[in-house]
């Protein structure tokens, strides 16, 4: 038993006793290796959904989510193709060879809205079954999206249309969210115009009543009509992190936090050339100061800033 302890405590997966037979070491070594794989597929997948989530509020057109839709779809799901139809025409393809004919139009009946489909499929007059996995989202009527495998090979599992459930949910739940949260329409332009760049601020300072904002690649602040605590209504700390009463900052930047030779604060530097050459020729500005009353929190949030 000491031996079992020590090799489990080492990393080891499972014992097998001797006299073993050389069909059971094959089973168990498939069982870990299928074991593995899932775990590694179920993290990717995981990960994909957080990031698509994120990039929900940015989409500006039904075409634009279609096709994140799609690519998410056909970057997860192992599958021998991937389709996506626009009012029943082929809009999207990816797959191994040539569409089979019968899917250059979606196969009737089409499943119901918000309804993923896992179904065997035997095209009239063809030699081969397909087994297909099919979807129509409530917020995209006009799309219809196939995935395709043929039979003999490994089918779709519970797990694939798990994934595509969760998508369709998080869908839901991002725009419901978003038309809740923000009834005014000039708010929700104002929300949607942040969320879209969200990704390329640096930093964000307070400019009398409003703010102004340093984008990737920007030369200067651009002006927006929203005060700092306006944007902490709408943007949690994932998004933008305030660190003094006139900053907030991107915490997915690079960045660190340096003390000075005599200074009290700790003040924000980011590591790319380019930025701090941007902020060294901004005029009038002073830098970014995390301030005593943020500095625990900051330190408590994001250590790596204060290594």
């Amino acid at each position: 038993m000491a031996d079992l302890a020590r090799g489990f405590a080492l990393g080891a997966n499972d014992y097998i006793v001797k006299p073993f037979s050389r069909g059971e070491l094959l089973a168990r070594v498939k069982y870990h290796v299928d074991f593995q794989r899932h775990v590694e597929v179920s993290s990717a997948r995981l990960q994909a959904l957080r990031d698509f989530s994120g990039d929900l509020a940015s989409f500006k057109d039904r075409d634009q989510l279609a096709r994140a839709l799609f690519a998410l779809a056909a970057n997860h799901i192992d599958a021998a193709g991937a389709l996506a139809y626009h009012k029943d025409e082929l809009l999207l393809r990816r797959e191994h060879g040539e569409t089979p004919e019968f899917l250059l139009k979606p196969p009737s009946p089409v499943p119901p809205v918000q309804q993923v489909d896992l179904s065997m499929f035997h095209p009239p007059g063809a030699d081969e079954h397909f087994q297909l996995l099919r979807f129509t989202p409530e917020y995209l009527d006009e799309y219809h999206f196939l995935l395709y495998r043929r039979l003999g090979a490994a089918g779709f599992d519970r797990a694939d249309k798990e994934f595509i459930v969760s998508v369709l949910r998080e869908i839901d739940v991002v725009r419901n969210n978003i038309r809740n949260f923000i009834q005014d329409e000039e708010t929700l332009k104002k929300y949607l115009t942040v969320q879209s760049r969200l990704r390329d601020i640096y930093f964000v300072q307070a400019d009398r009543q409003y703010c102004k904002i340093l984008f990737e690649g920007g030369r200067e602040l651009e002006s927006f009509d929203w005060s700092l605590g306006d944007l902490e209504t709408y943007f949690d700390e994932t998004a933008l992190v305030r660190v003094h009463k006139s900053f907030m900052v991107n915490p997915a930047k690079p960045i660190k936090a340096v003390r000075e030779k005599g200074a009290r604060d700790f003040a924000i530097r980011f590591e790319q050339p380019e930025i701090r050459h941007v902020m060294d020729s901004l005029p009038d500005f002073k830098g970014i100061r995390i301030s005593r009353a943020k500095e625990k929190k900051c330190k408590e949030d994001f250590p790596h800033w204060f290594e």
